[in-house]
């Protein structure tokens, strides 16, 4: 792939993220349903599945969650895309997995505070063979 098309990937997958709810067949077109995530999201199965579970977690704990993609560093050799991105939302709370059984509205540990939440994070691609199988790892700081 070249350096438009990888970095059209990243930016589809950039949109899949804003996307609420998250989508298992959205998600698919992006990436594998074999998918092992090499670093897997903060208490997330390193899965297809996982995937969307923790992105279904994450639009329930930050409301209005978005991403913004602020700059890319793209390596056509090893088809891979590292964003770096601007993550902004509201933190409500919320437990994950999506159970409360407590009563308690928990993010990660954290319970809700109202307080907004401007952070930067990287997320890391690397797109592998023709039907475009995406590797991917996200660095989110929630606080």
């Amino acid at each position: 792939m070249n350096r438009e098309q990888l970095l059209d990937r990243a930016t589809q997958y950039i949109a899949w993220l804003n996307k609420n709810p998250s989508d298992a067949e959205t998600l698919s077109t992006l990436m594998a349903r074999d998918i092992s995530i090499p670093v897997p999201y903060p208490g997330a199965t390193p899965t297809f599945e996982g995937s969307v579970k923790f992105m279904k977690a994450l639009h329930a704990a930050l409301a209005d969650v978005h991403f913004e993609i602020l700059d890319a560093c793209i390596d056509e050799v090893q088809h891979s895309v590292t964003v770096l991105a601007n993550v902004t939302g509201t933190h409500v709370g919320f437990g994950f997995p999506l159970t409360v059984a407590d009563g308690a509205r928990e993010w990660l540990g954290v319970a809700g505070t109202g307080k907004k939440v401007d952070n930067k994070c990287f997320i890391m691609m690397r797109v592998c063979g023709f039907k475009d199988r995406v590797d991917i790892s996200l660095t989110l700081k929630v606080g």
